[in-house]
């Protein structure tokens, strides 16, 4: 397992560290996120991810990595089943009471799904290009750090949902 952690950890730093501040065309990394998701059917992972402020600020530019694996036992053997997603898209948020910030996302995902069948040596990847639709809030704990929660719904195949629970690093705050 830490060795399907490392691209999505190493990616989202890297992205990160590449362009924090003010670039010179007005687009600016604003935060870092990380999350611990509930997936559909009792599966559990983990989304990483960056938001970017472009020059207008209405909209935000969101990119991340996600992954989540689920096995389960069958006479035999084990069948996996693993979902390693590049996500990117707009996040709109509604203006807001003070601490407390409400927002919707949508975007496109390519996701790398790996299903395996221990009993036969059997596995099959497949790259699938996906939409997601979302809605969070996020809430201020101070000046630099946020925590927030949110629901997406994934339209790739297989569809499927998760619930989030996480926290933000606001970057040249």
């Amino acid at each position: 397992m830490k060795h399907s952690l490392f691209l999505p950890v190493f990616c989202t730093l890297f992205l990160a560290a590449a362009a924090p501040g003010q670039a010179s065309n007005g687009f600016s990394v604003d935060q870092v996120r990380g999350s611990a998701n509930y997936v559909t059917d009792g599966i559990f992972g983990i989304d990483l991810g960056v938001e970017v402020l472009p020059p207008w600020q209405d909209l935000t530019l969101t990119g991340g990595l996600t992954w989540w694996n689920h096995s389960e036992d069958i006479p035999g053997g084990d069948i996996s089943f693993r979902d390693i997603g590049l996500l990117g898209g707009l996040r709109h948020h509604f203006p807001a009471e003070e601490s407390l910030h409400p927002y919707v996302d949508a975007g496109l995902g390519i996701h790398l799904m790996k299903i395996s069948d221990d009993t036969t040596d059997a596995s099959n990847t497949d790259a699938k290009l996906g939409l997601y639709l979302g809605a969070g809030v996020a809430y201020d704990w101070s000046r630099e750090l946020q925590f927030y929660s949110q629901v997406r719904i994934h339209l790739t195949d297989p569809d499927f949902s998760t619930l989030a629970f996480g926290a933000a690093y606001r970057l040249g705050r």
